[in-house]
């Protein structure tokens, strides 16, 4: 049976599996055994370290829709600070996961909001350049 203080970083065992096989060849016999365990990861951790975060900066981002189109020095100085703030945060919370050789839901979540911080920066030259 699994130890209940048995943990992994970010990771929680819960279950696991383990065979002996013995197979045969034409050089002889030889035995492996296999073993199989189930993860589970728990979602707070993301939560309060990745997904508030950058939601947040997300939403400071859009405070420079209320500000007034000819107040440049603010809406330049919080659309660039937060831009640098979401790279800095994605860059770090990608350091922090092995790479992957796919697209995971991290990485989705993490390009999207670094998407609309940039929107929302490329909304001030529009508005300026339309009025």
């Amino acid at each position: 049976s699994i130890q209940d203080d048995l943990n992994a970083f970010h990771f929680k065992f819960t279950q696991f599996e383990a065979n002996a096989i013995n197979t045969s060849t034409p050089i002889g016999n030889f035995s492996s055994l296999y073993v199989s365990f189930l993860l589970n990861r728990p979602n707070g951790f993301h939560l309060l370290q990745t997904f508030i975060p950058t939601g947040l900066v997300v939403v400071i981002s859009w405070a420079s829709f209320w500000l007034d189109p000819t107040a440049v020095p603010g809406r330049i100085s919080l659309g660039v600070g937060t831009l640098v703030i979401m790279t800095t945060l994605s860059s770090t919370i990608r350091h922090k996961y092995s790479p992957s050789s796919h697209v995971n839901a991290m990485e989705q979540w993490l390009g999207a909001c670094q998407l609309m911080v940039f929107a929302a920066l490329l909304e001030f030259p529009l508005v300026n350049w339309l009025s």
